[in-house]
């Protein structure tokens, strides 16, 4: 019989009068009120906590170690594949390639997280340079490529 007239009586927006009446005959409907306040804001607040942890390992990821260095690769017709087997500081976040050869050297790469993020294959010319930058650490795999009878020296500067 008390949930019909629950309903009933906090259906829509009552007015002060009418809440301050029904405080006053029945105490615990404000009790009840106050608990599911509590009750909300509770709910609310581990949803921001949830929310601020998730930013917060966002953001830890966003943010470069700083480890910088280049690594030299000589690269002919086969392909040259450097993977975290071969390169300890992998997965990097950004990139830098400078062709210092005397040939066009073709670099594409993988993602991590297959799906995300795939470089289409990209020519550098010599004397040229080639930035990736996915703020992220998601390239674990670099592909380099000359073509037939073609050689060069790149040099890769990655950003950990």
């Amino acid at each position: 019989m008390a949930s019909p007239q629950r309903r009933r009586l906090l259906s829509g927006q009552p007015s002060r009068e009418s809440l301050e009446r029904i405080i006053r005959e029945r105490p615990y409907v404000a009790q009840l009120i106050q608990t599911q306040i509590l009750y909300d804001m509770a709910d609310f607040l581990e949803t921001m906590t949830e929310d601020m942890s998730q930013l917060r390992a966002e953001f830890k990821d966003s943010r470069p170690q700083g480890h910088v260095g280049y690594v030299p690769v000589e690269v002919t017709e086969q392909e040259t594949i450097l993977r975290p087997q071969n390169q300890p500081t992998m997965p990097w976040r950004r990139m830098t390639i400078i062709n210092d050869g005397e040939d066009l050297v073709w670099i594409y790469t993988t993602p991590r997280r297959v799906g995300e993020f795939q470089l289409e294959k990209t020519p550098i010319p010599p004397g040229q340079d080639y930035e990736v930058d996915l703020r992220f650490p998601l390239i674990d795999e670099v592909i380099l490529k000359c073509d037939s009878g073609e050689t060069a020296t790149v040099r890769i500067i990655p950003v950990v």
